[in-house]
């Protein structure tokens, strides 16, 4: 009889957690995908523009100096977080549950990593702004337009603002208005 009762209370336990807890997660994560979809679909001006998760996983990218496609980092994180779980599942095969947490905590780490790459690079344009700031307003009380500012002050500067104005430069070379590129 005990062991019923303490079935029935596990069972009660559990379904509050999942009631009180995870449940509220997933509607607000449901909640989050709705609107990002809703707000990609009410996109009048660019029908063919990606959709938001994706712009926000290249900008956390690029603002850490990230180049390349946003593919190629989830297919090689993807790769990670299972290897580190085969990994672990193979060095401690009686404790499934080490995996889990090893896979989970191998996909936060290159999220940390991101982040903190993101954060040093912020940190070093905001150092190097002043110069360049300086440099371009020397240049624009010369008589120059802002563009050729923009190329002075990228000369001037060393990476990663400099990468960022030679970015500026191509997309305006490319036939880019100066205040979208």
């Amino acid at each position: 009889m005990s062991n019923i009762v303490e079935l029935v209370a596990l069972s009660v336990a559990v379904s509050a957690l999942i009631y009180f807890v995870v449940e509220p997660i997933f509607l607000r994560r449901r909640h989050r995908q709705d609107q990002e979809h809703l707000d990609f679909l009410s996109n009048t001006d660019d029908p063919s523009a990606p959709p938001p998760t994706r712009v926000r996983l290249e900008r956390h990218l690029r603002a850490a100096g990230l180049n390349g496609p946003v593919e190629a980092y989830l297919l090689a994180l993807s790769a990670l977080v299972a290897a580190a779980g085969y990994w672990v599942l193979r060095a401690m095969p009686d404790v499934p549950a080490a995996a889990a947490v090893a896979a989970g905590f191998t996909a936060y780490l290159p999220v940390a990593v991101v982040k903190e790459l993101a954060r040093r690079r912020a940190n070093r344009i905001e150092r190097q702004l002043t110069d360049a700031i300086d440099l371009a307003t020397g240049t624009l009380q010369s008589g120059c337009n802002l563009t050729q500012a923009i190329a002075t002050a990228a000369s001037g500067a060393s990476q990663p603002l400099k990468g960022e104005f030679e970015t500026i430069l191509q997309r305006v070379s490319l036939a880019m208005p100066l205040d979208r590129a």
